[in-house]
């Protein structure tokens, strides 16, 4: 994002920061979670049939992952806002949170968590998005809480097609498993456009 090239599709595309110059205005920001442990950890908390619980709250070993990946995200999301802050000064900047597809109950097979599970698996969302909100105070930007907003207004994967934002193991919405979909891009945009206008 700030020091390496890309690849989209069928060329490599230059570091997004390249893109910032002192006139920006606005910049949103929203970090994949592949390097976060987001995927082990989730496949620990995986349900192969209906109704099982695979107890992943009580794992010790999915517990250490998620401390490791906050851990390692950490340094690397501060880096990436203060060289947003760097390059583009005057900019109004808006961190994106992670989380949004897992609620507080699971719903087999798109969402194959125990509630249980599906309570821990939010509650580790919260507290990897802490490294968000921290950096927001730390360099006096935004952050989008996406998802308290999906989790709390009923958006989460377990949401009927069409009141969804974020598609579980079965996407019923043009995004990938897991991901936000169209909904969630739109409510995103809108709370960001809420935000500038006051």
């Amino acid at each position: 994002m700030i020091s390496t090239a890309q690849f989209v599709g069928t060329h490599f595309a230059p570091p997004q920061i390249d893109a910032l110059r002192a006139d920006t205005d606005v910049v949103t920001l929203s970090i994949g979670g592949g390097g976060s442990n987001h995927l082990p950890v989730s496949v620990r908390c995986g349900a192969l049939v209906p109704g099982a619980d695979a107890g992943c709250r009580d794992n010790p070993r999915a517990e250490q992952l998620t401390v490791e990946g906050i851990a390692k995200m950490a340094p690397q999301v501060d880096a990436v806002v203060a060289a947003i802050v760097a390059k583009a000064p005057h900019a109004e900047v808006y961190l994106i949170g992670h989380g949004g597809s897992v609620g507080r109950r699971g719903c087999w097979p798109n969402l194959p968590v125990s509630d249980a599970d599906a309570v821990w698996l939010n509650r580790y969302f919260e507290r990897f998005n802490q490294i968000y909100v921290d950096a927001a105070a730390r360099y006096g930007v935004h952050y989008i809480d996406i998802a308290k907003a999906a989790v709390d207004g009923g958006h989460d994967a377990c949401a009927p097609t069409g009141q969804r934002w974020f598609e579980g193991m079965l996407p019923q919405s043009p995004a990938e498993p897991a991901h936000p979909n169209a909904l969630a891009m739109t409510a995103i945009a809108e709370m960001v456009a809420e935000d500038l206008g006051r």
